[in-house]
């Protein structure tokens, strides 16, 4: 095993720094805070056999569940990557491989390299300075793992999710910084989307390599990233203002109580599948107040910035 050193660039310019560094056809990324269990390399490596896979994503689950805001995220993370990812996994399009454990095969690193090229010379984004190190991530956005996967999604390849493979990563255990981090994930997601629109989607209409992505991107993550948030909101005040009217709450409260439900099975399920703690189950019926209180405001405060244009940092 090598050590390397180099300027703070950023995780992007770092990754890129270890993809010029290393030797072998399949690459590894994981964030510095997380820890991997010791088989997830055997469940992940056959997957990358499979046809026309590029990249595999494994299954971030939180080790730090040391008070009632980290066991939240402990359950957050659950039903985040048991839904969406397991669904878009069979599909071969899972859009977002997560930092903590991500597995690609160089070739299709050393494609998303060319993309540049392949589009027009405007398209380049060439980072300058103490620390950067150009490759196959960006940092013209604060989703560089988001970008990356949309990237070899949108060269044609395929991208599956492992939920075997554990990444055991430390989350946010305060409400400031958890504001902050999803803050950064929030307005990154818009940024990555903004450049899949203008760039990315081109490689997916050149000789329709990816309908399926186009599809995903112009239905799902519209509604996923802007529309959901504030039907939340429109919800919880038309509660309230039911409530303030003097209103029946019987029908809401009856439907409230079976999403609830529908919810907790759901969750058992992922439990299950994941092997992860039981002890998550009671915790469920408060995601939604979690959600639309808290991730809701992070949501409030990033769109403001993102219209007002103020700039970001990492430790925004």
């Amino acid at each position: 095993m090598r050590v390397y050193t180099k300027p703070n660039g950023g995780k992007w310019s770092s990754l890129n720094f270890a993809y010029k560094k290393a030797k072998g056809d399949l690459l590894l990324c994981v964030d510095a805070d997380s820890g991997l269990a010791k088989d997830a390399l055997r469940v992940m490596v056959p997957r990358m056999s499979e046809k026309g896979v590029v990249g595999c994503a494994g299954q971030v689950t939180i080790r730090n569940r040391n008070n009632f805001l980290t066991k939240l995220q402990a359950a957050e993370y659950l039903l985040g990557n048991g839904g969406m990812r397991m669904a878009l996994s069979l599909m071969g399009v899972v859009t977002v491989v997560p930092g903590p454990i991500g597995l690609y095969k160089r070739a299709i690193l050393e494609e998303i390299t060319k993309i540049p090229r392949k589009l027009s010379a405007a398209a380049a984004v060439t980072h300058s300075g103490p620390g950067a190190v150009n490759g196959p991530l960006s940092g013209e956005t604060f989703a560089e793992d988001f970008q990356l996967s949309l990237s070899a999604l949108a060269l044609g390849g395929r991208i599956v999710y492992e939920p075997r493979a554990y990444a055991y990563t430390k989350c946010p255990d305060d409400v400031a910084t958890l504001m902050s981090q999803r803050y950064r994930w929030i307005r990154g997601t818009w940024q990555v989307y903004i450049v899949y629109v203008r760039t990315l989607s081109k490689l997916t209409n050149r000789g329709n390599k990816s309908s399926l992505l186009n599809t995903v991107m112009a239905v799902l993550y519209p509604a996923d990233i802007f529309l959901v948030p504030i039907l939340n909101f429109f919800f919880w005040i038309s509660i309230a203002v039911s409530m303030a009217s003097g209103q029946s709450m019987n029908f809401i409260l009856a439907w409230i109580g079976s999403v609830l439900l529908m919810n907790v099975m759901t969750a058992m399920v992922y439990i299950l599948e994941q092997d992860d703690d039981i002890a998550l189950l009671p915790l469920v019926p408060v995601l939604d107040l979690y959600q639309s209180i808290l991730i809701n405001s992070a949501w409030v405060i990033a769109a403001v910035d993102e219209v007002r244009g103020t700039g970001m940092r990492w430790n925004a």
